[in-house]
């Protein structure tokens, strides 16, 4: 997936989150697809990214249900929270992107 459809694939997903979080804590992945216009395996990828930022959690081993912890922007809002997810980040996946992540070829 070229970078700029990557991009607007995760914004897409994430501004469906955002408007399912102002009327439930918690979503299926398959409505978050559904209402994102794109299938439940990139959702659940893309919301893997987020479950690292702590915007919040799968409640099930399978991933299909997706809850809210904090407000989408509060990473911004804190640079030593930040700071600290960039170390997680480092610490879990060296200097790969998100989208050499998601783009791994599965073996």
């Amino acid at each position: 997936m070229p970078r700029k459809n990557f991009t607007q694939t995760h914004q897409k997903i994430m501004d469906t989150l955002k408007e399912v979080q102002s009327k439930n804590a918690c979503t299926s992945i398959n409505l978050l697809a559904q209402n994102a216009n794109t299938d439940s395996r990139t959702v659940r990828k893309h919301l893997e990214i987020a479950e690292i930022d702590d915007i919040g959690r799968f409640t099930d081993e399978k991933k299909t249900i997706f809850c809210i912890k904090k407000s989408m922007g509060h990473l911004f809002d804190d640079e030593t929270r930040l700071a600290e997810v960039r170390s997680r980040w480092k610490e879990a996946f060296g200097d790969k992107t998100a989208l050499e992540i998601l783009n791994k070829k599965r073996t």
